[in-house]
């Protein structure tokens, strides 16, 4: 093995290869870290100095290390990997783990020791050349990688940020910045609920580093970006599909229609108590729900319309990562898989761009956001992506666009704005995500610009005609996707771009100016006009009403 130098800091994003091959495409670059604000007691936890050690200690690392490994290969060492939880991440993460050990010829063993047992006695008697330890907990962690340390051990922590206290003797940490991620996901979570209403969260295994991360993160990042949304419930299930259930539940019956969103700190077991709790009560796709993971479950809960925005995660390539520093060079090529590095750029250089000019053509939204959904999934699924293949395809793709725009007569200023802000967005990004949510929404701009041109009707168009026929009745976006065969998500995107508010705030506009109007014309009882306009509950109609026109209805009336 040869681990090198003890580093905390290095992120994978810059790992490249001599000819600028990307191991894996990653939306991160280094860490910026804020200096110390001073001790934690100063300030409140919803301030997010307060959580300032939890956060950045891992990144302040500048320690020299106390040992190195005697770097003579991975070939036929004996290392041990301790985890005592079973959560099918952990699973997971321990399959990656396996299947990368047995290609470079590294004796495993995984340990999962039972709560009261003797950890370090169990790895000491088994004389490991090197020790991998997932934090569990902040507290007993720490207890066992000193120990293993004091007795000369190499110890090396993954995933789960190690306490604090136990940081200088790791020889290093691998894994993902769960604190930024937390970040991401709020200020993604805040759009999806118009930076206003309250929320719960479902919060990780008590004592972990994302029990503190996936809530504290979130919630002093809501304070700054969206100060109208207020956490109102969090609860540490476990992680337990029941155990979720029974609180999302009793959440629901509590706050009732108050409550507009729910984060998940994992996107497995515990979203899908999140999922039955909401199919029971009926609000399957009225709340926003954002999760950590991504999963192959999390990713059919998107599919679904249940689950809104969820956090990259994935176990197998934080199992990878893990590995990968510890076994280098982390790829070796042979005759046997030399068609995988091949087979990567040339899926890039073959895409058929026809299908996006026939999509912008007959003004079909549904066909851009499927194009570009291909194209993404064809990118992540590669083992190896070279910025310049990357950054190929996306000249190839605004060359299309623009070979369109002058077909169809459009203004190229007015659709991409300056040359800069396409360099900017197309040839300095290393997230694919962003790269293709920019060439999606260039595509509706495009599609709309195009449609009024030509005065032909768009899927949007039809949706809004759509929802203004049918806003009195039981009416959701869920309901209207099916009604036009399209994905609840994809719909709740474009209506957005297309009006610039939400689904849920549209309709409730457009009763409310109904309701207005029977107001003043009609004799009938408030309660009877909130029925007749869509409002099934009359204390949310009023609610609603208040907030909308500012007075309550009877002084409207008066």
């Amino acid at each position: 093995m040869d681990v090198g130098e003890k580093s905390a800091k290095r992120s994978v994003s810059t790992l490249n290869s001599t000819e600028g091959n990307l191991v894996i495409l990653w939306s991160g670059l280094e860490k910026a870290v804020p200096a110390d604000p001073g001790p934690s007691h100063l300030y409140s936890v919803e301030e997010e100095e307060h959580w300032y050690q939890l956060e950045y200690g891992i990144w302040n690392l500048n320690q020299q290390p106390h040992r190195f490994s005697r770097g003579d290969g991975p070939n036929g060492k004996h290392v041990i990997f301790v985890a005592r939880s079973s959560t099918s991440y952990t699973t997971e993460f321990k399959h990656g783990l396996t299947k990368m050990a047995r290609k470079a010829g590294i004796l495993l063993e995984v340990l999962a020791p039972d709560p009261d047992s003797d950890v370090v006695a169990e790895v000491l008697a088994r004389k490991p050349d090197l020790v991998m330890v997932l934090p569990e907990n902040l507290s007993t962690s720490s207890q066992m990688i000193l120990a293993l340390c004091v007795a000369g051990v190499p110890v090396t922590a993954c995933n789960l940020l190690p306490p604090a206290g136990a940081i200088a003797e790791l020889l290093f940490w691998t894994g993902p910045d769960d604190w930024g991620q937390a970040r991401a996901l709020a200020r993604q979570f805040a759009v999806q609920m118009g930076y206003r209403g309250s929320y719960a969260i479902v919060r990780h295994v008590d004592g972990s580093s994302s029990f503190f991360s996936r809530t504290w993160g979130v919630i002093t990042e809501l304070r700054k970006i969206a100060p109208q949304m207020e956490c109102v419930a969090m609860a540490a299930t476990g992680l337990d599909h029941l155990a979720t259930y029974h609180i999302v539940s009793g959440w629901l019956n509590q706050f009732g229609n108050e409550l507009k969103g729910i984060v998940c700190a994992d996107d497995r077991e515990a979203m899908l108590g999140v999922r039955d709790a909401l199919d029971e009560a009926g609000k399957t796709g009225s709340l926003v729900c954002a999760a950590f993971g991504s999963s192959f479950n999390g990713l059919r809960l998107i599919k679904s319309g249940v689950l809104h925005t969820l956090a990259f995660q994935a176990a197998s390539i934080d199992a990878s990562v893990a590995m990968q520093s510890v076994i280098l060079p982390i790829y070796v090529v042979t005759a046997q898989n030399v068609d995988d590095l091949l087979k990567s750029d040339d899926s890039i250089t073959n895409v058929n761009f026809n299908r996006l000019i026939v999509a912008i053509e007959a003004l079909n939204l549904q066909g851009v956001y499927d194009f570009f959904t291909a194209c993404y999934l064809d990118f992540v699924g590669m083992k190896l992506v070279s910025l310049s293949s990357f950054y190929g395809f996306g000249l190839q793709t605004f060359g299309v666009y623009l070979f369109l725009l002058r077909d169809l007569g459009l203004s190229e200023e007015e659709m991409f704005g300056d040359y800069e802000s396409v360099y900017k967005q197309v040839l300095t990004q290393k997230n694919i995500g962003v790269v293709m949510q920019w060439f999606i929404n260039l595509g509706v701009k495009v599609i709309e610009r195009l449609s009024q041109k030509q005065k032909r009707k768009t899927l949007i168009s039809e949706v809004l005609e759509a929802v203004k026929s049918d806003f009195r009745g039981p009416l959701s976006l869920k309901v209207l996707a099916d009604q036009f065969h399209l994905n609840p998500i994809y719909l709740g995107q474009i209506f957005r771009v297309a009006t610039g508010i939400k689904f849920n705030e549209y309709v409730a506009e457009l009763r409310i100016q109904e309701a207005k109007r029977l107001l003043a014309t009609t004799p009938s009882s408030a309660s009877a006009i909130g029925r007749q306009v869509g409002f099934t509950d009359p204390n949310y109609f009023y609610k609603v009403f208040h907030r909308s026109v500012g007075k309550s209805v009877s002084d409207f009336r008066r």
